[in-house]
């Protein structure tokens, strides 16, 4: 099945429907009634708990681990979450990840697109 499940959680992965655990019938009718006027979670972000980017460790978001704050448009637009060790100390508050600069400058200028 090629067809992918967004989570409207905190990680915002993308999910193939068996991956999800969506694989009979019956699973496939109860996501159509839960989305629905509602919006899917994985399971990782209906329990709170997600994986550290770096070290890829499990943790509980705003406890061990802090999500990067990129937004866009006002809206969140990144998913990753990080241990303070693993983002090398930077500051909760205004923490943009790395995959969002240049590796060679560390500018970030907004503009991206794949060449």
């Amino acid at each position: 099945d090629g067809h992918l499940l967004l989570c409207a959680g905190t990680c915002m992965r993308a999910f193939h429907l068996k991956c999800a655990g969506i694989v009979s019938a019956n699973d496939r009718r109860m996501l159509e009634q839960m989305t629905r006027g509602e919006e899917w979670s994985c399971n990782d972000c209906r329990q709170g708990r997600h994986e550290c980017f770096v070290c890829h460790e499990q943790g509980h978001l705003d406890i061990d681990l802090f999500r990067c704050n990129r937004k866009l448009g006002g809206l969140p637009a990144c998913g990753k979450v990080y241990h303070e060790r693993c983002a090398k100390g930077a500051s909760r508050a205004n923490f943009e990840c790395m995959v969002h600069q240049c590796s060679m400058c560390s500018r970030d200028e907004g503009n991206r697109r794949h060449v």
